[in-house]
């Protein structure tokens, strides 16, 4: 990507990682009429599966109503543990998940708290086959103002960063997974203008970090009409799998995605952050692995 070719990462994304985000003189100058969260037909679900290969496994759900979802990052909405077997001889699974919406005139974007994902302690019990699943389901819907989206010269984008860390058990593993789709339209079928699907795999035991951030083109770069509904729906899923010690993964500071608007049709690959994203996410990967959260039963 071109120096001249500025990258403008979306509020969500940024303020939810405790950075700060400067936006070009046109677009503060400018008032540029926001999407509206719709509650109505938005929802957000957690639910932690201790088991995700077994026939029958416990499961803890908590859906949350469009109009409960906050706007800001929140405190944790599910923190439970599901326990297979009686003491000393159990196998347990740890959830723990926050979660937001976020919306102006710049972006429509999904936060989550610092510490979201998962933990799972099989041992000595070993009832579990399969990983431990915290799964964050999110149906969203906002209409777009009466402008459209973006504000007219940017291009709409998706933009995300998550902080990952934790710790593999001998023989175990951790997986972070997101698969989302983006919709727009004003008739009864959407249409399908994005998607977002991303997969890290950690096998090795030990600890480990990875900031996974990036953008990819929304909508071929076209704007999205005004007034038409837009929608993200899809899972973002934290798993740990534990043979002989117990395995983790979670986010090491608020992370999240947006709708971003972009300057320039020549945005970066996808997995790969733009010029001014990628330095600021580089320098909260460094602080994250001085400061790592680990969650612990």
């Amino acid at each position: 990507m071109k120096a001249s070719h500025r990258f403008v990462a979306p509020l969500a994304v940024l303020c939810a990682a405790g950075l700060i985000s400067f936006w070009p003189a046109s677009a503060r100058a400018l008032i540029f009429p926001p999407p509206v969260f719709v509650p109505a037909s938005s929802s957000l679900t957690l639910t932690l599966t201790d088991d995700v290969l077994a026939g029958s496994p416990n499961i803890f759900s908590d859906p949350i109503a469009g109009a409960s979802i906050p706007s800001t990052i929140p405190p944790f909405q599910l923190n439970h543990t599901l326990t297979t077997g009686t003491t000393p001889t159990t196998s347990s699974a740890l959830g723990v998940a926050g979660a937001d919406q976020q919306t102006s005139n710049i972006q429509m974007g999904a936060g989550l708290t610092s510490g979201t994902g998962t933990l799972q302690t099989n041992v000595p019990g070993h009832f579990y086959t399969g990983a431990s699943d915290t799964d964050i389901a999110v149906s969203y819907d906002w209409t777009i103002g009466s402008l459209g989206f973006p504000q007219v010269g940017h291009f709409p984008g998706i933009s995300y960063s998550f902080a990952l860390g934790g710790v593999v058990g001998t023989g175990g593993s951790a997986e972070f997974k997101v698969n989302m789709k983006f919709f727009t339209g004003t008739g009864a079928v959407p249409i399908q203008v994005g998607s977002l699907v991303l997969d890290d795999l950690f096998s090795t035991a030990g600890n480990f970090t990875k900031l996974d951030s990036g953008s990819v083109l929304l909508n071929g770069g076209s704007t999205i009409p005004a007034n038409n509904a837009f929608q993200m729906i899809g899972t973002i899923d934290f798993l740990a799998k534990n043979e002989e010690s117990p395995s983790n993964i979670n986010l090491q500071s608020d992370s999240g995605f947006g709708i971003a608007q972009f300057d320039s049709l020549d945005l970066p690959e996808p997995g790969i952050a733009g010029l001014a994203f990628a330095a600021a996410a580089a320098m909260l990967l460094r602080r994250n692995r001085r400061n790592a959260v680990t969650i612990s039963a």
